[in-house]
């Protein structure tokens, strides 16, 4: 073997050894930091707009003074062997999950809260220099969501918190019992949205503090303790007890309109039928003759009765004993 083969073996064989710790990959889904001597160098992004991009590259070389670069997507990069280490972080979003906590509401409700968060690593720097490891941001994460789930949920009722919008409760077309419901369940100002997007905003403005960014926080359960289960429970009849006593009062006087109004139509109706009968019984009876003349004619007969029909409706004051025969002749035999 001459020299030239050695070399060139030598030169292989440290090239294969040295060719895992100088070059690396950076995949999709991966950040990393390369660090000298644990000073940073190299900054590498993945997975960020143009704007973030800019905005965490300024942060970074404020930060340091203007030292690593810093390079954004994936590829082959390369490293000094032996005297640089590489830091890599997820570049994807990353669930944590609360452990559920109780939380004491603005009317004094204590409902047992579970909830989640989203979150992903922002600045992979800043992420290293604070909490070191993925796996140590879990405690940081809880004391930041559950300090502001505190703060934000104290602020607000208990019907805000588990209703996701501000569209008032009406159970029935009837105006005076949505004004019960109403009653019972008051105006929504703000929905659990609102109030979430309202924790997500703080939690992500205190996290950007440790390279961190927390995309969403949600509740996925608001249970009631038993205790207050139960005190919610008999209020809930209570007022259901008290609705029907109203409706059953409302009733009450109905009825007693509605007898009022029958009775009142009964004593007009037999009223009406009284003084129908006494003028019917008050009209004078149409007087016949006691015999008609022979020979008399259907004619004659009835002109007789209409002539003795309207003698009843002749006055006293009108009677003149100068043009009745009948009359002079009973004068005549009172007198003799």
């Amino acid at each position: 073997m001459t020299l030239r083969n050695f070399l060139v073996i030598v030169v292989v064989f440290l090239a294969a050894f040295l060719a895992p710790s100088t070059f690396f990959i950076i995949s999709e889904t991966e950040q990393a930091v390369v660090l000298t001597f644990n000073r940073p160098v190299r900054v590498i992004l993945n997975r960020v707009s143009d704007e973030d991009f800019s905005e965490i590259a300024s942060e970074i070389r404020t930060a340091t003074d203007g030292g690593p670069r810093v390079a954004r997507g994936p590829g082959l990069y390369m490293k000094i062997p032996f005297l640089q280490v590489l830091q890599k972080f997820d570049a994807r979003l990353l669930e944590y999950d609360e452990e559920p906590s109780d939380v004491v509401t603005l009317e004094k409700i204590k409902p047992r809260v579970d909830s989640y968060a989203r979150w992903r690593v922002r600045n992979p720097l800043r992420f290293l220099q604070s909490i070191q490891r993925e796996e140590l941001a879990g405690g940081r994460l809880r004391d930041l969501i559950r300090s502001t789930l505190r703060m934000e949920l104290g602020r607000h009722s208990f019907h805000e918190v588990i209703r996701s919008t501000t569209r008032p409760i009406v159970y029935s077309t009837d105006s005076e019992e949505a004004e019960e419901v109403q009653t019972y369940h008051p105006p929504i100002t703000v929905g659990r949205e609102q109030i979430m997007a309202t924790i997500t905003k703080i939690c992500d403005a205190k996290a950007r503090e440790y390279g961190m960014q927390i995309l969403d926080v949600r509740i996925k359960r608001a249970d009631l303790p038993p205790e207050n289960a139960n005190s919610v429970f008999d209020r809930m009849m209570a007022e259901r007890k008290r609705i029907a006593t109203r409706f059953e009062e409302e009733g009450k006087m109905e009825a007693t309109k509605i007898r009022a109004e029958t009775d009142r139509q009964v004593r007009v109706i037999l009223a009406e039928a009284q003084k129908t009968d006494l003028v019917i019984r008050g009209a004078p009876m149409p007087r016949l003759p006691i015999f008609m003349p022979m020979g008399s004619t259907r004619s004659s007969r009835q002109e007789s009765h209409a002539r003795l029909k309207g003698m009843d409706r002749i006055r006293p004051s009108t009677i003149s004993f100068e043009n009745s025969r009948p009359l002079r002749w009973l004068l005549h035999l009172v007198t003799g």
